[in-house]
Protein backbone atom coordinates (compact mmCIF):
# COMPACT_ATOMS: atom_id res chain seq x y z
CA UNK A 1 0.00 0.00 0.00
CA UNK A 2 3.00 2.67 0.68
CA UNK A 3 4.93 1.76 -2.68
CA UNK A 4 0.81 2.49 -4.28
CA UNK A 5 0.67 5.78 -2.46
CA UNK A 6 4.61 6.45 -3.26
CA UNK A 7 4.31 5.83 -7.28
CA UNK A 8 0.85 7.90 -6.82
CA UNK A 9 2.72 10.63 -5.27
CA UNK A 10 5.85 10.48 -7.78
CA UNK A 11 3.08 10.32 -11.09
CA UNK A 12 1.81 13.68 -10.27
CA UNK A 13 2.23 16.26 -12.93
CA UNK A 14 1.94 19.82 -12.91
CA UNK A 15 -0.61 21.44 -15.27
CA UNK A 16 -1.40 25.28 -15.33
CA UNK A 17 -2.95 28.04 -17.38
CA UNK A 18 -2.07 31.48 -17.51
CA UNK A 19 -5.46 33.40 -16.26
CA UNK A 20 -6.84 35.78 -18.84
CA UNK A 21 -7.58 38.44 -16.38
CA UNK A 22 -6.09 38.47 -13.35
CA UNK A 23 -8.26 39.05 -10.42
CA UNK A 24 -11.17 36.92 -11.88
CA UNK A 25 -9.19 33.72 -13.41
CA UNK A 26 -8.75 30.68 -11.37
CA UNK A 27 -5.99 28.34 -12.67
CA UNK A 28 -5.63 24.74 -12.11
CA UNK A 29 -3.13 22.71 -11.45
CA UNK A 30 -1.69 19.25 -10.30
CA UNK A 31 1.83 19.29 -8.37
CA UNK A 32 4.27 16.71 -8.90
CA UNK A 33 5.47 15.49 -5.38
CA UNK A 34 9.16 15.10 -4.35
CA UNK A 35 11.33 15.68 -1.24
CA UNK A 36 11.10 19.34 -2.02
CA UNK A 37 8.75 22.43 -2.20
CA UNK A 38 6.72 23.47 -5.35
CA UNK A 39 6.99 26.28 -7.00
CA UNK A 40 3.62 28.15 -7.58
CA UNK A 41 3.68 32.22 -9.17
CA UNK A 42 0.34 33.75 -8.87
CA UNK A 43 -0.73 37.53 -9.85
CA UNK A 44 -1.92 39.27 -7.07
CA UNK A 45 -5.45 38.77 -7.00
CA UNK A 46 -5.49 35.50 -8.86
CA UNK A 47 -6.31 31.68 -7.52
CA UNK A 48 -5.13 28.75 -8.35
CA UNK A 49 -6.70 25.29 -7.43
CA UNK A 50 -4.74 22.54 -6.58
CA UNK A 51 -5.05 18.75 -6.96
CA UNK A 52 -3.69 17.17 -4.21
CA UNK A 53 -2.83 13.18 -4.76
CA UNK A 54 -4.24 11.86 -1.01
CA UNK A 55 -6.69 13.16 1.43
CA UNK A 56 -6.14 16.15 3.17
CA UNK A 57 -7.66 17.32 6.69
CA UNK A 58 -5.69 20.79 7.00
CA UNK A 59 -3.88 23.74 4.78
CA UNK A 60 -1.19 25.95 6.75
CA UNK A 61 0.08 29.02 5.40
CA UNK A 62 2.62 30.66 7.69
CA UNK A 63 2.15 34.40 5.77
CA UNK A 64 -1.46 35.05 5.47
CA UNK A 65 -1.15 38.47 4.15
CA UNK A 66 0.81 37.27 0.73
CA UNK A 67 -1.73 34.39 -0.07
CA UNK A 68 -4.49 32.54 1.78
CA UNK A 69 -5.44 28.96 0.80
CA UNK A 70 -8.64 27.26 1.34
CA UNK A 71 -9.40 23.45 1.85
CA UNK A 72 -12.49 23.09 -0.65
CA UNK A 73 -12.56 18.98 -0.44
CA UNK A 74 -10.23 16.14 0.33
CA UNK A 75 -8.91 16.43 -2.53
CA UNK A 76 -8.49 20.03 -3.93
CA UNK A 77 -7.19 23.31 -2.06
CA UNK A 78 -7.18 26.95 -3.85
CA UNK A 79 -4.68 29.20 -3.10
CA UNK A 80 -5.31 32.94 -3.52
CA UNK A 81 -2.61 35.25 -4.44
CA UNK A 82 -3.48 38.42 -1.79
CA UNK A 83 -0.26 41.01 -1.95
CA UNK A 84 3.63 40.53 -3.65
CA UNK A 85 5.91 38.31 -1.96
CA UNK A 86 6.79 35.00 -0.72
CA UNK A 87 4.98 32.33 1.95
CA UNK A 88 4.49 28.71 2.55
CA UNK A 89 1.99 26.31 1.70
CA UNK A 90 1.79 22.93 3.37
CA UNK A 91 -1.16 20.28 3.04
CA UNK A 92 -1.67 17.84 5.74
CA UNK A 93 -3.78 14.49 6.35
CA UNK A 94 -5.53 13.12 8.57
CA UNK A 95 -2.62 11.61 10.78
CA UNK A 96 -0.82 15.27 10.45
CA UNK A 97 2.14 13.88 8.23
CA UNK A 98 2.89 16.17 5.04
CA UNK A 99 1.38 15.58 1.30
CA UNK A 100 2.38 18.25 -0.09
CA UNK A 101 4.61 21.07 0.46
CA UNK A 102 4.41 24.70 -1.41
CA UNK A 103 6.22 27.45 -1.96
CA UNK A 104 3.82 30.18 -3.29
CA UNK A 105 5.01 33.24 -5.07
CA UNK A 106 2.72 36.48 -5.55
CA UNK A 107 3.75 38.88 -7.90
CA UNK A 108 2.11 42.28 -9.05
CA UNK A 109 0.86 40.94 -12.04
CA UNK A 110 1.86 42.62 -14.99
CA UNK A 111 -0.38 41.24 -17.82
CA UNK A 112 -3.09 44.15 -18.26
CA UNK A 113 0.27 46.52 -18.26
CA UNK A 114 1.92 44.76 -20.76
CA UNK A 115 -1.68 44.72 -23.04
CA UNK A 116 -2.06 48.72 -22.45
CA UNK A 117 1.75 49.35 -23.59
CA UNK A 118 1.00 46.89 -26.78
CA UNK A 119 -1.84 49.11 -27.46
CA UNK A 120 -0.91 52.74 -26.68
CA UNK A 121 2.44 52.19 -28.20
CA UNK A 122 2.23 49.81 -30.85
CA UNK A 123 5.51 48.48 -32.77
CA UNK A 124 7.58 49.21 -29.61
CA UNK A 125 9.29 46.22 -28.26
CA UNK A 126 8.67 46.52 -24.51
CA UNK A 127 8.25 44.32 -22.28
CA UNK A 128 6.89 44.47 -18.43
CA UNK A 129 8.02 41.95 -15.68
CA UNK A 130 6.90 42.08 -11.91
CA UNK A 131 9.20 41.83 -9.18
CA UNK A 132 7.48 41.64 -5.89
CA UNK A 133 5.36 44.96 -5.78
CA UNK A 134 7.74 46.67 -8.56
CA UNK A 135 7.91 46.59 -12.26
CA UNK A 136 10.69 46.33 -14.92
CA UNK A 137 10.67 47.24 -18.13
CA UNK A 138 12.63 46.52 -20.73
CA UNK A 139 13.37 46.25 -24.57
CA UNK A 140 14.17 48.82 -27.10
CA UNK A 141 12.91 51.85 -27.86
CA UNK A 142 13.92 54.72 -30.21
CA UNK A 143 13.81 57.81 -28.31
CA UNK A 144 13.92 58.97 -24.36
CA UNK A 145 10.42 60.43 -24.82
CA UNK A 146 9.19 56.97 -25.73
CA UNK A 147 11.04 55.37 -22.82
CA UNK A 148 9.48 58.33 -20.65
CA UNK A 149 6.37 57.62 -22.29
CA UNK A 150 5.95 54.16 -21.10
CA UNK A 151 7.29 54.79 -17.19
CA UNK A 152 4.53 56.53 -17.19
CA UNK A 153 2.10 54.55 -18.52
CA UNK A 154 3.98 51.90 -15.78
CA UNK A 155 3.24 54.36 -12.83
CA UNK A 156 -0.51 54.11 -13.20
CA UNK A 157 -0.34 50.47 -12.33
CA UNK A 158 1.98 50.13 -9.24
CA UNK A 159 1.29 51.85 -6.31
CA UNK A 160 4.31 54.70 -6.18
CA UNK A 161 6.26 55.89 -8.93
CA UNK A 162 9.18 54.59 -8.03
CA UNK A 163 7.81 50.68 -8.05
CA UNK A 164 9.08 51.65 -11.85
CA UNK A 165 12.53 50.81 -12.79
CA UNK A 166 13.24 51.99 -16.30
CA UNK A 167 15.71 49.07 -18.00
CA UNK A 168 14.78 50.23 -21.62
CA UNK A 169 17.29 50.48 -24.47
CA UNK A 170 17.34 53.70 -26.62
CA UNK A 171 18.35 52.58 -29.76
CA UNK A 172 20.86 54.65 -30.94
CA UNK A 173 21.86 56.71 -28.04
CA UNK A 174 25.37 55.86 -28.38
CA UNK A 175 25.58 57.75 -31.42
CA UNK A 176 27.88 61.24 -31.89
CA UNK A 177 27.46 63.63 -34.79
CA UNK A 178 30.95 64.77 -35.83
CA UNK A 179 31.61 67.55 -37.95
CA UNK A 180 35.20 68.34 -39.82
CA UNK A 181 36.30 70.80 -42.10
CA UNK A 182 39.44 70.45 -44.07
CA UNK A 183 40.75 73.80 -45.58
CA UNK A 184 43.94 74.12 -46.73
CA UNK A 185 45.71 77.33 -46.77
CA UNK A 186 48.57 78.48 -48.59
CA UNK A 187 51.05 80.38 -46.10
CA UNK A 188 51.59 83.26 -48.84
CA UNK A 189 47.91 83.87 -48.50
CA UNK A 190 47.69 83.82 -44.49
CA UNK A 191 50.28 87.03 -44.50
CA UNK A 192 48.66 89.02 -47.00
Amino acid sequence: MKRFIAVALAGLTVVATTPVEPAQAQSRAAVSMGSQSQLISLPRGSSMAVDLPADARDVIVPNPTVAEAMLHSPRRITIIGLQPGETDAVVLDNAGRTILSLRVRVDAGVSALQDTLSRVMPGLNIHAEAVNDSVILTGTVFSPGEADRASQVARAFVSAPEKVINMMTIAGSDQIMVRARIVEVQRTAIKQ
